[in-house]
């Protein structure tokens, strides 16, 4: 089955069915590489053509929540068996 790159996902307006973002700015689309994928945590990517950062995604990346609190976690564990 082949996508169309310039159909636009109804779910999220800034990404396309082929996986690729679309920037608010000059509506160009591009990929989203593992690159720029773990190179941005909280979503904030830079536009390869205007050069401009923007946040797709409002919430923080769910790899970064889990590590959060699992450290939060791990921090309690320390402090309860060996006093502060």
């Amino acid at each position: 089955m082949s996508l169309r790159k310039d159909h636009q996902n109804s779910h999220h307006p800034k990404t396309t069915f082929a996986g690729q973002l679309v920037c608010p700015h000059c509506q160009t689309a591009f990929p989203i590489t593992w690159r720029r994928y773990w190179a941005a945590p909280m979503g904030d990517y830079r536009c390869p053509k205007c050069r401009q950062m923007f946040h797709p995604i409002t919430i923080l990346q769910p790899w970064v929540l889990i590590i959060i609190i699992v450290a939060t976690t791990l921090v309690g564990i320390v402090i309860a068996l060996f006093g502060a």
